[in-house]
């Protein structure tokens, strides 16, 4: 046994200095995947982060596993991003865990409320609430990836230059990405594009886009709406209407089959924001061109 020390000693030092940031880890909680992918950009591997919401739940009416509130009280930091499902349980964990650090993702970003994205039904649709989805537009997750780096440095400020360096690395994707989709609209004539939810209101923006959605502040379309957007969809030569896979595509389905369409599946909430966004912004594309 004597002799097996020293080796087995020997091995842990190899691997140690093969990854010198594997013994120590800053445990960070996020409420969304994408949320996650920001956070390893810029942490790597010294960061592990716990996702709240897992694949294919609705952000919406989620409710937390307790298991996973129970793993969060080793994390020293919460990123929040403003999705329904946080409201009841943000309270929650700064009373469990007083010691959590809670730093929602859009504190640096002015947000629009919701109901701006239903203006073009020229009537009254009472919906204050803020829209979330500010990570589908690169230009605004430029300005997140610069939160998660000062959070980061106030945690561990002596790993400053490594996080700055991956922060650097990032922007510089970012860029890439919302250089890539800008090129991808830039000869498209048509601008507004059908969707169920209206999570894509800031992608929009950043490409001066349009998105219709059919969902109503919260609530399904009426007949009347319905036949607004059919009406809509024919003047404009619109044959494809986005639903996003956590939500139900049934009035969807309805409007397609109206219109003589089709749906096509598009996840706002997937976990590779980059492929994801350029897979999105490429469909999003094809359905104005045709």
């Amino acid at each position: 046994m004597r002799c097996m020390r020293p080796i087995f000693c020997l091995f842990l030092l190899i691997i140690l200095l093969a990854n010198p940031l594997s013994a120590q880890k800053i445990i960070v909680g996020v409420s969304i995947p994408p949320q996650k992918y920001f956070v390893k950009k810029i942490g790597k591997n010294f960061v592990h982060v716990i996702v709240l919401l897992p694949p294919g739940a609705n952000p919406v009416i989620y409710e937390p596993k307790p298991q996973q509130i129970k793993m969060l009280s080793k994390a020293k930091l919460f990123f929040s991003i403003g999705v329904p499902f946080e409201r009841p349980w943000l309270k929650r964990l700064k009373k469990e865990f007083p010691h959590l650090k809670i730093i929602p993702m859009y504190r640096s970003i002015k947000r629009r409320p919701m109901k701006k994205n239903y203006l073009f039904l020229r009537r009254k649709v009472i919906n204050k609430n803020p829209d979330p989805h500010i990570w589908l537009s690169p230009p605004l997750v430029r300005v997140i990836a610069i939160d998660v780096l000062n959070s980061l440095i106030q945690i561990e400020p002596e790993k400053e230059e490594f996080f700055y360096k991956n922060y650097m690395d990032f922007v510089k994707e970012i860029w890439e990405v919302d250089l890539h989709i800008l090129a991808l609209f830039k000869d498209v004539k048509k601008r507004a594009f059908l969707v169920f939810h209206p999570c894509w209101g800031y992608f929009a923006s950043a490409y001066n886009l349009k998105q219709i959605p059919l969902e109503i502040g919260g609530k399904s379309p009426t007949i009347k709406d319905m036949s607004f957007f059919i009406d809509f969809a024919k003047k404009n030569g619109l044959k494809t209407i986005f639903v996003q896979p956590q939500f139900s595509s049934r009035f969807a389905n309805m409007l397609a089959k109206a219109i003589g369409g089709r749906i096509e599946f598009i996840d706002p909430l997937a976990e590779s924001w980059k492929e994801n966004l350029i897979k999105s912004a490429n469909l999003i594309r094809e359905s104005l061109i045709k």
